[in-house]
């Protein structure tokens, strides 16, 4: 990776490992094979005083990895090349009347666009959006199952109501799937994160609030709360309500 900086620009590209199998933790260090070449511009400014910061990220990624379409063309064509007589990696699923990427990975590149946006508003407030859009035409190898997302939100200090180290956010995220992806996914086709047998295809979206409260010097308390509408970008399912909790402590 390198990273260069000049007055309020700067510029990281790099080439980096993936898994040697899709969502995997074993790395494939044959980097001129198999790998993801990323560039990120990064530009800081001040509006009205404050910093704020924009970035645009790139990326090109050659894995052994499967096409949406293909892996239903070849189930379709022969249904003997389902999800259960897969014998290289899968997912673990057995359904014999579903197609499964196993049959067409090959070496594929994949391509994607990011942006975010960071803003202080006030000395006490910051906002931030972020997007995100990949070809959408083959599985996702790593992270998530999204082919698009975007996001907004905004993170406030607790100075108003004199609590200075506490920290009130909230965010609405929402991600789409591709055609190509949701064909794979309505005929009973599973990759790293969805696919449950059927989808009626629909935006996920998520609205979200937390508050981190300042426990004790480096103990800080958190509750957060997630409404999530069709969650698995099916329609047919949610919505979900997930409370959570975390507790930080630094020594």
């Amino acid at each position: 990776m390198v990273e260069i900086h000049l007055d309020d620009w700067a510029l990281r590209a790099g080439r980096f490992t993936p898994p040697k199998e899709p969502n995997q933790l074993a790395l494939d260090f044959r980097l001129t094979e198999y790998y993801s070449d990323e560039a990120e511009l990064e530009h800081a400014h001040r509006v009205l005083g404050r910093p704020g910061v924009v970035r645009l990220l790139g990326y090109r990624n050659r894995e052994n990895m499967a096409g949406f379409a293909d892996a239903v063309a070849a189930f379709q064509a022969d249904s003997g090349k389902n999800a259960a007589a897969c014998s290289s990696f899968n997912y673990g699923s057995e359904n014999a009347t579903a197609p499964d990427f196993c049959w067409v990975r090959k070496p594929r590149i994949k391509v994607g666009l990011g942006v975010s946006f960071e803003q202080q508003v006030t000395s006490d407030i910051g906002v931030f959006a972020r997007a995100m859009v990949s070809d959408g035409r083959s599985e996702v190898y790593s992270y998530t199952s999204a082919d698009r997302s975007a996001s907004l939100g905004a993170v406030v200090h607790g100075a108003p109501w004199h609590r200075r180290f506490d920290v009130l956010g909230t965010a609405y995220a929402a991600s789409w799937i591709s055609s190509a992806h949701g064909q794979y996914n309505e005929l009973g086709g599973v990759d790293a994160f969805i696919g449950d047998g059927r989808l009626k295809r629909a935006s996920e979206r998520v609205l979200e609030l937390f508050y981190s409260l300042h426990a004790y010097r480096s103990i800080a308390l958190s509750a957060d709360y997630q409404h999530i509408s069709n969650p698995g970008y099916n329609a047919d399912r949610g919505p979900v309500n997930v409370l959570s909790g975390r507790v930080h402590a630094e020594f």
